[in-house]
């Protein structure tokens, strides 16, 4: 249906609506003689307003009454037993917002209590039941629902919702304005909260009044969409039929047609485009300033928001397009969906790094990389470069260039030549506030953590560490110190670790993540102090943790889940440990797609969790998955993983005999990893340790090949310490094969 049908439909609609029954009822005949389709909408919008209850509960609601009752706030009103209002933070034109104290788990929440009564059960039911999938979103640009009951006083109903409570925070334009943001960090936004949106959707559920008031902006400067499906929800527990719901700020068309299109994707996408045009320009279409809701509900249907846009200048011409065409009033010549809109986004926006045109960075990076990479080739550790030689460059660019991947095919010796360069020159720059040179050195400290160099990323954390002394920065100071003791566990230093453990603030305010990732760590601490029994709790405990907050993203959850996988199978508890893992492999799924370098990961925690060499079954399995798993690595050009991922194929055949696939598997994950990482990264010298191994059980020249494992093994327990698993895991597959060729007696 194109823009002039909708006009004529809206043209008919009232003509109909001025005629009697029987003289509307012989009209509809007669329309329906040369244009079924037409009439049949036509009549689906006179039977929303005319059927019985079961279509529209009259009795149920009154929008434009009040409901009179008083909500206490000296801590006598608690909701479903757990929520305890505290004060009230805010009114609203349909609804009332509490502050409330929650327990089960202990949090501060938002309650709102919605201004309409639900008098019958009919509208009771409905509310509880399209309710329950609000409460499953998970997002984290979505504020999370907890929970939604009926408020019950002097026989008056009243719909509430529990919600995630956002402190410190502004509307999106208010954020926008404050921060007098460029446009590229409008789009940055306009893209997060449309991820949102598109995650929604996967779950079923709509907005249906999404608009610059709903997308609020925490102290961090993180979105979060509020009431999202709010509208839908409210409406839905009194009328099975679509109408006139939401704002002029949001509304699309069809939400105000009396039913003659059903919502669906679409309908998030008109108000996506309306709430693009803000974010760019501070201009509100549909605001239709001074008229009323009847006259700005022909002006929506009539598509007068494209004739506003049409005045507007200053907007990007590829954005003008785009936003043109999600303003359609027919849904169908819409984006079909916002997946479609964020591809469309990605074609069109520049080309940009941390806000900064590539042009630009491209110049100051290679101008940088001349300065500051001449004196670390010239002494990187010894000389300071003088005051004139320091960095004289926007933070955001030294982060560009400080956080490249050693594991990219990119990657060289210069680099990292020219980081240690930057690292040099960060100590002397006097100019940069403690908060930036906290988070450059914690960038640092993450880029030598990768490429293998601990000792430098220890450094840098505690540089990090120490830079980090106000107030402000107590969030930044527990991830470093957090950081700091996770690499510490990894080189099993339980003792400095369990003291950088102790220095992290646990107060209200520490992130739920956060709260897991310690529980984590305390478990590795223990099964490095053999604490098995007092691990395992405690890796139960973190596992209840995580299972009980609905505040981490999706990403996050499914990285837990695989870390607490792993120590449980180090654990021996191979049951919990595939239950958590099947856990992450529905996430991977759903979130990131059955072909997903996630699902790649499960597949290689299956495949050695599942392997007994005992058993042909198994290790055919186990092998199929990790060639699975590294097809897809090398598809999504992630060629750490899939080396990584090979030198575990080899270590499968190696264990059930086949020495000669084993070599091949080590001796490409051992070639692969020298080109990518060098020859000193401890991956590397794992695959060298694991290749020469094979080459003395195939028993070809066995004591040279001998000779270079124990060097290897020499520089391996240099970088990771002799007490390290990885490096007592290959002595005792080295005994086992020197017993079993002779070289070494029982």
């Amino acid at each position: 249906m194109n823009q002039d049908s909708f006009k004529e439909l809206e043209a008919l609609f009232h003509e109909l609506d001025g005629l009697s029954a029987i003289d509307r009822k012989h009209r509809l005949e007669e329309l329906a003689s040369h244009d079924a389709p037409k009439a049949t909408k036509l009549q689906s919008m006179f039977a929303s307003m005319t059927q019985d209850p079961g279509f529209l509960e009259t009795e149920a609601i009154d929008q434009h009454v009040q409901i009179p009752i008083e909500i206490p706030v000296d801590g006598t009103t608690v909701l479903a037993g757990r929520y305890t209002i505290v004060e009230c933070i805010g009114v609203g034109g349909s609804s009332t917002v509490f502050r409330a104290q929650a327990t089960n788990p202990d949090r501060a929440v938002a309650i709102k209590m919605l201004r309409l009564g639900l008098s019958s059960q009919r509208a009771r039911d409905r509310f509880e039941e399209e309710s329950k999938s609000l409460a499953k979103l998970t997002h984290p640009h979505i504020a999370h629902i907890y929970e939604t009951g009926v408020f019950t006083q002097d026989d008056v109903r009243v719909p509430w919702i529990a919600m995630e409570l956002i402190p410190q925070s502004r509307t999106v334009i208010e954020y926008i304005e404050s921060q007098n943001l460029g446009e590229q960090s409008r789009m940055e936004l306009f893209v997060r909260i449309c991820e949102a949106i598109q995650a929604a959707h996967r779950d079923g559920v709509l907005h249906l009044d999404l608009n610059a008031s709903n997308v609020l902006v925490d102290a961090h400067g993180y979105p979060k969409i509020i009431d999202f499906g709010l509208t839908g929800l409210v409406f839905s527990a009194f009328s099975k039929s679509t109408g006139f719901v939401g704002t002029r700020y949001s509304m699309a068309p069809e939400q105000t047609l009396f039913g003659s299109v059903p919502f669906d994707e679409r309908t998030d996408v008109y108000a996506l485009g309306l709430l693009f045009v803000e974010l760019l320009t501070g201009h509100r279409l549909q605001a239709f300033n001074g008229q009323s809701d009847e006259v700005a509900r022909q002006l929506i249907g009539l598509g007068k928001a494209r004739e506003q846009l049409g005045q507007l200048t200053g907007i990007d011409e590829q954005y003008r397009m785009m936003i043109d065409r999600m303003l359609r009033v027919d849904p169908s010549d819409r984006f079909e969906s916002v997946g479609e809109l964020l591809a469309s986004l990605n074609q069109a926006k520049p080309t940009t790094k941390n806000g900064f045109p590539l042009k630009i960075v491209i110049g100051v990076v290679a101008a940088s990389i001349a300065v500051i990479g001449w004196f670390a080739l010239q002494n990187k550790y010894e000389m300071v470069p003088p005051r004139s030689n320091t960095l004289a460059l926007p933070p955001e660019v030294v982060l560009d260039i400080s956080s490249q991947n050693p594991r990219n095919d990119e990657y060289s010796q210069q680099d990292a030549q020219v980081i240690d360069g930057i690292s040099s020159a960060l100590d002397s720059d006097q100019e940069i506030a403690p908060a930036q040179g906290a988070a450059l050195h914690a960038t640092l400290a993450d880029r030598y953590r990768v490429s293998g160099e601990y000792e430098k990323a220890i450094e840098q954390y505690v540089f990090a560490i120490e830079l980090l002394s106000e107030p402000s920065d107590e969030n930044d100071k527990n991830w470093t110190l957090y950081s700091l003791a996770d690499l510490l566990i990894f080189l099993g230093r339980a003792t400095e670790a369990e003291m950088y453990l102790s220095s992290i603030q646990r107060d209200e305010n520490i992130e739920p993540t956060l709260l897991v990732d310690l529980g984590i760590a305390e478990t590795r601490i223990l099964i490095l102090q053999n604490e098995t029994e007092r691990a395992a709790a405690q890796v139960r405990y973190t596992r209840g943790q995580l299972d009980g907050t609905t505040e981490i993203a999706q990403a996050d959850r499914f990285d837990r889940l695989m870390k607490m996988s792993e120590i449980l199978f180090e654990l021996n508890q191979k049951a919990e440990g595939l239950e958590l893992l099947d856990a992450a492999r529905v996430i991977a799924v759903q979130a990131f797609g059955p072909q997903s370098v996630s699902k790649a990961f499960v597949d290689v925690a299956l495949a050695n969790a599942m392997f007994d060499p005992q058993e042909l079954s198994t290790s055919t399995q186990s092998k199929e998955r990790l060639r699975r798993a590294i097809k897809t690595f090398e598809d999504a050009d992630d060629r750490f993983h899939a080396l990584w991922a090979r030198r575990q194929l080899g270590n499968i055949y190696f264990a059930i005999g086949d020495s000669q696939h084993a070599l091949e598997a080590y001796t490409q994950a051992w070639q692969g990893m020298s080109a990518l990482l060098g020859d000193e990264h401890h991956e590397t010298i794992m695959c060298l340790a694991h290749r020469e191994i094979v080459l003395v059980a195939l028993g070809t020249d066995a004591q040279e090949h001998l000779d270079a494992f124990e060097l290897a093994m020499y520089s391996l327990s240099q970088l990771l310490g002799n007490e390290h698993s990885v490096v007592g895991g290959l002595w005792q597959i080295a005994d086992r094969v020197l017993l079993q060729s002779g070289m070494r007696s029982p």
